[in-house]
């Protein structure tokens, strides 16, 4: 029950860090698109990489059976936080589905690379 609620609080984390990042560089949606979509490529990587190898650390099994369970659960994570702000009208569908969802693969690439490393 505890590596759940680590790895939720992780992917809660991770949403966080990267929700908290896109809404400060908003304006640059506008105004410059291609840095807005590099600096919010670089925050969702960072983030999953620093988190991942927290999490991962401290496995001391399988690593990589671990990134793979972690990739899932911060993937729920995420969907349900984005879901929630498309419901509520803070976010357009076309605006997830393109940007967000798309952005979903680097989570399991990063999170399973990071355990295959350590096994």
């Amino acid at each position: 029950m505890k590596r759940v609620i680590k790895a939720i609080g992780f992917g809660a984390l991770i949403w966080t860090v990267v929700a908290a990042t896109m809404a400060a560089i908003l304006p640059l949606m506008e105004t410059n698109r291609g840095l807005f979509d590099w600096i919010s490529s670089v925050a969702i990587s960072l983030s999953l990489v620093v988190f991942s190898a927290l999490y991962l650390k401290k496995v001391s099994g399988n690593a990589f059976r671990e990134s793979i369970y972690l990739s899932l659960v911060i993937v729920a994570v995420c969907a349900i936080c984005d879901a929630s702000l498309v419901m509520f009208g803070l976010l357009k569908m076309s605006e997830f589905v393109p940007g967000i969802v798309i952005s979903y693969l680097m989570t399991p690439i990063i999170t399973m690379g990071m355990g295959y490393m350590r096994k």
